[in-house]
């Protein structure tokens, strides 16, 4: 696997956030093929590990929560060792959210796949608040790492996956700074689920809208509580993703 000379420097810049909390650990080896970061690269490989992907810098970022407990890793990394372009393509998170993408025009090639925390659980479920959030001194590193991460790609709409990474991101964003108190995505939507322009503290002279999306995951079942200027579950969060891109259009 070729290394995208940007991975490399957020591989490198990985270190920052260490020490690991109880709970959790780094990831040890580099899944291949398509897979969210840290766990891989990020990027959307096609239909084989021999494609080089572009690195889509100044396009979209998804961030979800974070990546895998140790045991579904494994699986996921034989699984890509074994020559697997999309290691995790059969989840629930890429089914529902390559679905979505394809409904708002956006292409999986243009998006960099990671996340908030870094890091894998070692113990418990992948779902669920991730056990390195009780350690601030963590948390705090892994916000500047999103900043670092932000400053690497310069992307131009951020789209966050669930609940949890909004009021997180937003202690670094004084545009999101409603955001902050809130628990769950009904709350956003009342005070406004698309914000542009956003800056974040640690790079301030870079510009981006942000949308706050239903983790993909439980999307059937959770999208349909989302409302957004007279439109309703699926279609309100179209509608706020076509407005954060005509934002930065």
């Amino acid at each position: 696997m070729t290394m995208i000379e940007e991975i490399a420097q957020l591989q490198t810049l990985l270190k920052t956030v260490e020490p690991y909390p109880a709970g959790t650990c780094p990831v040890p080896d580099m899944v291949l093929g398509t897979a969210f970061f840290p766990g891989g690269q990020g990027l959307w490989y096609g239909s084989s590990q021999t494609e080089t992907p572009v690195f889509p810098a100044r396009e979209i970022m998804i961030v979800g929560q974070d990546y895998y407990t140790v045991c579904a890793y494994k699986k996921v990394l034989k699984k890509s060792r074994d020559g697997d372009a999309h290691p995790e393509g059969e989840t629930k998170t890429w089914v529902h959210l390559c679905n979505f993408l394809k409904e708002v025009d956006l292409l999986p090639k243009d998006c960099f796949f990671t996340n908030l925390f870094m890091g894998l659980r070692t113990v418990g479920k992948s779902t669920g608040k991730f056990p390195g959030a009780k350690d601030a001194g963590f948390v705090a590193r892994c916000l500047d790492f999103f900043e670092m991460q932000v400053r690497v790609q310069q992307p131009k709409l951020i789209l966050t996956l669930g609940s949890i990474v909004p009021r997180y991101i937003a202690r670094r964003a004084e545009k999101l700074s409603l955001w902050r108190r809130f628990q769950t995505l009904t709350e956003i939507d009342a005070c406004g689920p698309v914000v542009h322009p956003v800056s974040f503290q640690g790079v301030p002279q870079h510009q981006c809208a942000v949308v706050a999306l239903t983790h993909p995951t439980m999307r059937p079942v959770n999208v349909r509580r989302r409302r957004y200027r007279g439109e309703q579950g699926n279609e309100a969060e179209i509608r706020m993703v076509q407005e954060g891109l005509a934002a930065v259009a």
